[in-house]
């Protein structure tokens, strides 16, 4: 039986979600978050994004990558086309109805 390093961690750290959400962004973009010092983790479904955690390089992920950061701080998501002038977002949101 093969062990799944990734299953591990997240295993051990137990994250629970205190509140969970599917974001759509288009254009260029740039959200500001406050961290909670709590366990963060997020999953990119479509197309990609840079995540910039205060003191660290910017990460690139796409879609398919898992991000898991053990104890949030105050973190900048953005679009890959985002440049320095493009100011923060305001996110506004909307309720989502999937028809089947």
């Amino acid at each position: 039986m093969t062990v799944d390093p990734l299953a591990e961690i997240v295993t051990f750290l137990k994250p629970r979600v205190c509140f969970s959400k599917v974001a759509d962004c288009y254009g260029p973009w740039r959200i500001r978050c406050v961290g909670t010092g709590e366990a963060f983790f997020c999953a990119v479904l479509e197309g990609g994004c840079r995540v910039l955690v205060d003191g660290r390089s910017a990460r690139e992920l796409s879609a398919g990558d898992f991000l898991l950061v053990p104890a949030l701080q105050d973190f900048t998501i953005e679009s890959r086309d985002a440049v320095r002038a493009t100011k923060y977002s305001i996110p506004v949101e909307y309720s989502r109805v999937d028809f089947a």
